[in-house]
């Protein structure tokens, strides 16, 4: 039988979805192993015009405790995903980001692709019981648990070079302002931009977090009850962790990309 490789690649949160799809290839029957670009490598993979992210966590280690098989990725494997990428880029068809089922169906009827690569992000490329298993390795991992006060919003912003249709708007901050006045709630801001945080806020009144680090950061987030979450994978898995962690309670934009798998209540509104 052949095996399935998932390569690691993007941000954190893009991995931690990366690693779900593993893990339910894993649970559908199917020999699967992690494939992550090393140092040695990163070179090569930034000339052939990816970017290169950095982790705030040992994918490898967590990856190995989820009972995954975990490997550096070949030179020759690389060129062959570079030409891979290439070519999605001019446009011709590859097999990238495919739902669950139609690439198990392609697997059957024809000789089986040996990579699954993709971004994994809604119920038709994997099921949420499979993130539940990634978020709970990640409480046990990070120690979360509830430790920011009850009376505390904590919003996330994606910064400014995030895509403007999936920002968060000026609208949907003044609407998250009047809510937390109505309902008594401090407003705390975490942020990867400060500069385009206070464009988007002007006068309105808020505090912004202190995390010295995208992990401190993220741990703020997953320890929180109220969370308003900004359009990202970060946000996402944070989130994810403090409502299996302590039923923290998230609120949403109406343009929020993750509604497969979480979705807050109808307030605060733009």
């Amino acid at each position: 039988m052949y095996q399935k490789k998932v390569l690691l690649m993007g941000g954190m949160g893009n991995k931690f979805f990366q690693i779900a799809r593993a893990l339910e290839l894993k649970q559908r029957g199917i020999a699967v192993e992690i494939v992550y670009i090393g140092l040695s490598m990163r070179g090569i993979y930034k000339f052939s015009g990816h970017t290169i992210h950095s982790d705030w966590l040992d994918l490898t280690v967590f990856a190995g405790q989820l009972g995954l098989d975990v490997r550096p990725i070949s030179f020759f494997e690389l060129l062959s995903l570079s030409l891979r990428f290439a070519s999605r880029k001019i446009g011709l068809p590859v097999r990238f980001d495919q739902k669950i089922e139609d690439a198990l169906i392609l697997d059957s009827k024809f000789v089986g692709c040996t990579w699954d690569i993709g971004y994994f992000q809604s119920k038709y490329h994997v099921a949420k019981s499979s993130l539940n298993q990634v978020a709970d390795g990640l409480i046990s991992l990070l120690k979360i648990k509830e430790t920011t006060s009850r009376d505390v919003m904590v919003c996330h912003i994606r910064g400014g070079d995030f895509d403007i249709n999936v920002r968060i708007s000026k609208n949907h901050i003044e609407a998250l302002v009047d809510y937390c006045k109505l309902e008594s709630l401090k407003l705390v801001v975490v942020t990867n931009d400060k500069v385009y945080c206070r464009e988007l806020f002007e006068d309105q009144i808020y505090n912004i977090s202190h995390g010295k680090s995208a992990l401190d950061d993220f741990k703020i987030l997953a320890s929180s009850r109220h969370l308003y979450l900004s359009n990202s994978t970060f946000a996402f898995w944070a989130a994810l962790i403090a409502i299996m962690s302590h039923n923290a309670v998230p609120h949403v934009p109406e343009n929020w990309s993750y509604s497969d798998f979480i979705s807050g209540p109808e307030k605060p509104t733009s």
